[in-house]
């Protein structure tokens, strides 16, 4: 565009001004020598100046911004991982402690299971054979229900287990 304008505005001036063919060259090869003289050229050379440090300046603030937030990503991607590290660690506590529970229980039932059938035998030895079959039946179902509830599941889940 810029080579355009210069050519059409060098062709205006030289037809305007010359009288000859050669002075038609001169001026249009020259015609920015004139605009020298009235400074235009010098103001143009000025606002360059001028606009090319604006642009400078405000190239070296965004540069600033941009390490600013660079920065503040990397402090944020920092934080999540030591976030997601402990949490790891938070999610490893608790599933020990799950086991470690979960552990204690099964010991605690199979205890209580065999205080029951025990407690359940000696009754069925000094009652008579009636009793002793409606005594047992009835702990074993209670037994069998106290650790169903202990376990979190149901009573015929426990027959099951024991093959009954």
């Amino acid at each position: 565009m810029g080579i355009i304008l210069y050519l059409f505005i060098g062709g205006v001036i030289s037809a305007v001004f010359a009288k000859s063919i050669t002075e038609a060259i001169a001026f249009a090869a020259g015609w920015t020598g004139f605009l020298g003289v009235f400074g235009l050229k010098q103001d143009f050379d000025e606002r360059k100046t001028s606009r090319d440090e604006e642009l400078n300046n405000d190239l070296q603030e965004r540069s600033k911004v941009i390490e600013r937030l660079t920065q503040q990503i990397d402090q944020v991607i920092r934080e999540r991982d030591e976030a997601n590290e402990e949490s790891k660690e938070l999610q490893k506590q608790v599933q020990d402690a799950y086991d470690i529970g979960y552990s204690d229980a099964s010991t605690d039932c199979r205890e209580s299971l065999d205080d029951v059938v025990e407690s359940i035998k000696e009754k069925s030895r000094r009652e008579t054979e009636e009793v002793a079959k409606t005594t047992y039946y009835d702990g074993y179902y209670n037994a069998i229900e106290d650790v169903a509830k202990a376990d979190g599941t149901t009573s015929d889940d426990v027959l099951k287990k024991l093959g009954k």
